[in-house]
């Protein structure tokens, strides 16, 4: 997806390393090796889904054919159940608590980094592509009352 896409994801692994040798208490390189190795497995992954789904039109029927489905609000139910099952259970350990809090933190900060990423380049893709955006949207570049017409 981009530079940034690639940074939040070295981010992660770099939060998910601290915590495993200094919270966790892991020793030898042979965990870091294994999960670098993995990073890279699956970041190469993901470019390859994402050029075959961008290249073969999957991307464009998505977008086209909207779901009457809606799997959000079930998933975001089951989330959000699972968390305060965990917070709750987790009062009774101080020690488990205050690990949670962290990795809570670090996960939050790193769900911001994704979102400042994918919207930074949408908004490069924007400023780069003006004219292409104009011929596909009738609209693009116009004041809100122009474009209601």
């Amino acid at each position: 997806m981009g530079v940034l896409g690639v940074a939040v994801a070295y981010l992660y692994f770099i939060v998910s390393q601290k915590l495993m040798y200094v919270h966790v208490g892991v020793e030898g390189p042979l965990y870091a090796v294994i999960s670098a190795v993995l990073l890279v497995a699956a970041l190469v992954f993901f470019q390859i889904f994402n050029y075959r789904m961008l290249y073969s039109g999957t991307y464009d029927r998505l977008d086209e054919d909207p779901s009457s489905f809606n799997l959000s609000p079930i998933i975001t139910a089951s989330s959000m159940g699972y968390i305060a099952a965990q917070f709750l259970l987790s009062l009774t350990v101080s020690k488990s608590f205050k690990m949670m809090v962290l990795v809570g933190a670090y996960s939050v900060l790193i769900l911001i980094m994704a979102y400042i990423a994918t919207y930074l380049h949408r908004y490069m893709y924007i400023l780069q592509n003006p004219e292409q955006l104009k011929s596909m949207y009738s609209g693009f570049g116009r004041p809100k009352k122009e474009r209601m017409r």
